[in-house]
């Protein structure tokens, strides 16, 4: 019978421009789907986590850090997936949760993913400026933000850009609320 059939039926009086606008905003709604069924699983995943930890009784002494590697278009200014240097593709989210710190804050300042190993190093005791190559030199880059995180009052006048790279052709530097692509 037709109604079986797999495909949908269009209309006999469209035109091929159409029919690819619709096959067009199906791929978008597939992609939006994909996406989100994605962010559901980490979140279920996380639960999971969360839930061991409070069933071992680990959840008191546990530091949770979730970030991710890149942010993610999903059809803004007809941009998909990670592949450009725009705010919603160089912003990640990026979480620090430390069970001996009452409530919770949000901040809005720039920190970038190479703060994340000496932010854990110093969280396990380990002063992260003390890692240096046979030569004396750095070996972390990044910035341990144990202090923003463990201190309400921490520096209020902090401000650092954010840098990030594309194919070693692309760049951004954002100050603030300032983005600047190069």
């Amino acid at each position: 019978s037709d109604s079986m059939w797999p495909h949908p039926q269009y209309r006999p009086g469209l035109d091929s421009a159409a029919r690819a606008e619709i096959y067009m905003e199906a791929k978008r709604a597939n992609a939006v789907m994909g996406y989100l069924a994605a962010v559901h699983y980490v979140d279920d995943q996380i639960g999971r986590v969360m839930h061991t930890l409070r069933e071992t009784g680990l959840d008191s002494n546990t530091i949770i850090v979730l970030f991710s590697d890149h942010g993610y278009h999903l059809g803004e200014k007809k941009k998909w997936f990670k592949l450009s240097m725009w705010e919603k593709v160089t912003h990640v989210p990026f979480a620090i949760i430390d069970p001996r710190q009452q409530g919770g804050r949000v901040s809005y300042e720039n920190v970038s993913l190479i703060d994340v190993m000496p932010t854990i190093l110093d969280f396990a005791g380990v002063d992260p400026a003390s890692l240096r190559f046979p030569d004396g030199s750095k070996y972390l880059d990044g910035q341990s933000l144990k202090e923003r995180v463990t201190q309400a009052n921490a520096d209020p006048g902090y401000q650092r850009p954010a840098l990030s790279t594309y194919r070693s052709e692309e760049h951004t530097s954002e100050l603030q609320s300032r983005q600047y692509l190069v």
